[in-house]
């Protein structure tokens, strides 16, 4: 083992693309930062494209969810 720590962070959102561009930011800031960032995407078909371009942008993996709420 090489002493690195392999961090995968899973953030759950829903029709709410400001406060998650936000978080991601805050995320891609921490040094060591996390090894991977899944986003699970809720969302209405509108609020999912901002969403998907996002975690485009913060080098994230876009996982699309059933559009049914919790």
């Amino acid at each position: 083992m090489d002493g690195e720590v392999r961090l995968s962070v899973t953030v759950v959102t829903r029709n709410r693309p400001n406060p998650l561009a936000s978080l991601l930011a805050d995320l891609r800031e921490q040094s060591p930062g996390p090894w991977e960032i899944l986003v699970s995407d809720d969302s209405d078909p509108e609020p999912a494209h901002e969403v998907r371009r996002l975690a485009r942008e913060f080098e994230c993996r876009y996982l699309e969810g059933p559009r049914r709420g919790l």
